[in-house]
């Protein structure tokens, strides 16, 4: 399975590589890795501590016209889904199959979670989205 590939990679601010990589830079690796598409760099923020600029930018990747909203039990491989922390969307993950999604954590790093069954992330989630043309 593919998302094997991901699980050694360490958290890392603003990471974008296999040397380590923060939520979306884990999400850029796949889609470049897997699909060929180059998401956007999406580094303008302090840390993951930065949590109004994350969000503001995640709405405004998520806004644009290179995604659509999915509804919950509609989700496909490769999709993302996007979960609030402290009351802000801040993380994401990349769905792997029906429920289950690879996202990467500070003090964790990459690991694969059970999103709609799992405690700590199904209350937590805001939106499921799909790359491509509105």
């Amino acid at each position: 399975m593919w998302s094997n590939n991901y699980i050694s990679i360490p958290f890392a601010d603003h990471g974008r590589d296999r040397q380590g990589c923060d939520c979306w830079g884990l999400a850029r690796l796949i889609y470049k890795e897997q699909l060929g598409i180059d998401l956007p760099t999406l580094i303008d923020y302090d840390n993951i501590k930065d949590s109004h600029k994350i969000s503001e930018l995640y709405y405004k990747q998520y806004d644009s016209n290179n995604w659509v909203e999915v509804p919950q039990g509609q989700e496909k491989e490769f999709d993302i889904v996007v979960f609030k922390i402290l009351g802000l969307p801040t993380h994401i993950g990349v769905v792997i199959n029906k429920n289950i999604a690879i996202h990467c954590e500070k003090g964790i790093g990459t690991h694969i979670t059970d999103f709609k069954h799992e405690f700590q992330w199904n209350k937590r989630l805001v939106g499921i989205y799909r790359y491509g043309k509105k």
